[in-house]
């Protein structure tokens, strides 16, 4: 969030066109960023793919539910 705000060290980054967001993010609930990005009017038109390994069908939902615009999949490597 301090990146979007352009806070900090942050201050001179350019302005997000586009928000790639992993569902497990180390300090802090994807779903927490998602809701608050979408519910402030300075992010909330900024498109979000929510990017995950996850395939469950509740994490699709409530990516779904918060407004992500897109939830993908991606594949996670075998050892073999």
């Amino acid at each position: 969030m301090e990146f979007l705000h352009r806070r900090g060290p942050y201050a001179s980054a350019p302005a997000a066109d586009l928000v790639l967001l992993d569902l497990n993010l180390p300090r802090r609930m994807a779903g927490k960023v998602l809701a608050d990005m979408k519910a402030d009017s300075a992010f909330g038109s900024i498109p979000v793919v929510v990017l995950t390994s996850s395939k469950a069908e509740e994490d699709v939902a409530k990516a779904y539910a918060l407004h992500a615009n897109c939830y993908v999949t991606k594949p996670v490597a075998c050892k073999g």
